[in-house]
């Protein structure tokens, strides 16, 4: 087994099993290359006719890739084109959700601001209508209703002026608010002084006017008492000087008119050891002496006066068109519940009308109370 040149130019004989197959049967290799090149001629032969026989089925499929080509190619640049829009739609999208967010936050505050300038624009402006009725209108429940608010605002100013001292809008309203108060307070004075002069007259109910003007217009004292105390003092002292000499005319007259209707029991003139003077009666005034000295001296019936559960005083017209007389005892007893449930009555309107609300949760209120009562009634 020597190697030749053919031999080194085969393969590895022991590998392939074709070369081997060769060696060992003794094949001329020569004839076995034309027959290897005949069958590769054949087979190219073959591959050539199956080729021209699809070749129309081959070009129509290299022109349909082709144009699958040009429009996947057309495709890809309308998807570059969209995915580019996204791109640009993503950033709109993204620049109004940062818009809206701050849309979102300036609506906030500006709702927050709203309300606190709502809150400060109704605690200082007046109504154009108010300031006409407050300054020109006749004074009464309209005229109460404006001074109502007026004071709310005034009330508000009072409170908020170290807050919003700074603000134009409040050093231009703060002066104007002022010349309101005084123009509202003159006017209040005149007409609670012009309704308490009209309780000179003696015929007049001072109870009924207490009840139906004084108590229905009470704000306007509490006004005064809070905006303008001189003119409130003022009020106050006119008030106690008439309503001194009212109840003392006409306690005066009542006492008079008691005295006529006395039925003289007894008097000096009946004690033993009284010297013989002009004769008077408990009430001071003149009576002629008694005629039944026998009983001068008995209770009689002038006791169940002491457990009468009659409330009432009695009205003089009445008691002087029946023209009965009366034991000293009811006359005093009705006397002092005339005195009493005036007294009484006049307490708790002074507590109504000269005590602000505020002041009757101290006890100034009640100082102040007592000081008009007793004015009006200490001796």
């Amino acid at each position: 087994g020597g190697s030749g040149p053919v031999e080194q130019l085969l393969p590895d004989k022991e590998n392939d099993e074709l070369v081997k197959q060769v060696l060992t049967k003794g094949v001329d290799l020569q004839e076995y290359s034309r027959q290897i090149e005949q069958e590769l001629q054949a087979l190219e032969d073959e591959q050539l006719s199956s080729y021209e026989e699809h070749e129309g089925a081959l070009l129509e499929l290299d022109s349909e890739i082709r144009g699958c080509d040009e429009v996947l190619a057309h495709m890809e640049t309308l998807l570059g084109s969209f995915k580019s829009r996204l791109g640009a739609i993503n950033n709109d999208i993204q620049s109004l959700q940062s818009d809206s967010q701050s849309m979102s936050q300036q609506l906030r505050n500006r709702v927050v601001t709203e309300k606190q300038l709502d809150k400060i624009i109704q605690g200082m402006v007046v109504e154009p209508a108010a300031v006409r009725t407050i300054c020109d209108g006749d004074v009464n429940e309209q005229y109460l209703e404006c001074l109502m608010e007026v004071n709310k605002k005034i009330a508000y100013m009072r409170v908020h002026s170290k807050q919003h001292r700074r603000l134009k809008a409040f050093q231009e309203v703060q002066p104007e608010l002022d010349r309101l108060r005084l123009k509202a307070s003159a006017r209040v004075r005149q007409f609670l002084l012009d309704k308490t002069n009209d309780l000179r007259s003696l015929n007049t109910n001072a109870h009924v006017l207490q009840s139906s003007v004084f108590l229905k217009y009470r704000f306007f004292n509490h006004f005064l008492i809070e905006r303008h105390p001189e003119a409130a003092v003022e009020v106050r002292d006119t008030y106690i000087h008439i309503m001194r000499r009212y109840y003392l005319e006409h306690f005066e007259t009542y006492q008079r008119g008691l005295t006529k209707l006395e039925r003289v029991v007894a008097d000096r003139g009946d004690v033993i050891g009284m010297e013989e003077a002009s004769k008077l009666s408990l009430f001071g005034a003149a009576k002629p002496a008694a005629r039944d000295r026998a009983h001068v001296f008995n209770l009689g019936a002038r006791a169940a006066v002491l457990d009468g559960d009659d409330t009432r005083a009695i009205v003089l017209s009445v008691a002087s068109e029946a023209s009965s007389r009366r034991p000293f005892e009811e006359l005093f007893r009705s006397y002092s519940l005339a005195l009493a449930d005036n007294a009484t009555a006049e307490y708790e309107f002074i507590m109504q009308f000269f005590v602000s609300p505020k002041a009757r949760q101290r006890s100034a209120g009640a100082d102040m109370a007592r000081m008009v009562f007793g004015h009006i009634f200490e001796p």
